[in-house]
């Protein structure tokens, strides 16, 4: 083996455990974000309610959870113009069943398992 092979075995190695340890911080970053177990304020007369990671949305009374990072770079959805969901960053758009009606997020929003209160004043997320 020459020097030549050997710096780039050596560059191809450090590129390869850096790309490891990076997806392995982010994947515990996001095991920890959705890991924990959150109580939301539910007011079932709202249509729509954005918290910093959750968007609660109420049609025909049945709530459903989504989560609140968009799936094209993961910028949080704080807002609703038109009955439609509106990512800040770079336009997607998605309906009130969480699925993409404009670009450039191809992927529907990921709906979160939850439970309603017996009063129905709070929605416990079970992640």
């Amino acid at each position: 083996m020459n020097r030549r092979n050997f710096f780039e075995l050596g560059v191809f190695g450090v590129l390869l455990s850096f790309v490891f340890f990076w997806r392995k911080l982010t994947f515990l970053n996001t095991t920890l974000l959705y890991s924990r177990s959150q109580k939301l304020l539910y007011n079932k007369n709202k249509i729509v309610a954005f918290f910093d990671d959750f968007i609660i949305v109420n049609k025909d009374g049945e709530p459903k959870v989504f989560n609140a990072h968009c799936t094209h770079l993961g910028c949080s959805i704080n807002k609703m113009e038109n009955g439609v969901l509106v990512c800040p960053c770079h336009g997607s758009h998605f309906n009130l069943e969480g699925e993409p009606i404009k670009g450039p997020a191809y992927k529907s929003l990921e709906q979160v398992d939850t439970e309603l209160s017996a009063d129905e004043k709070y929605i416990q997320i079970t992640t």
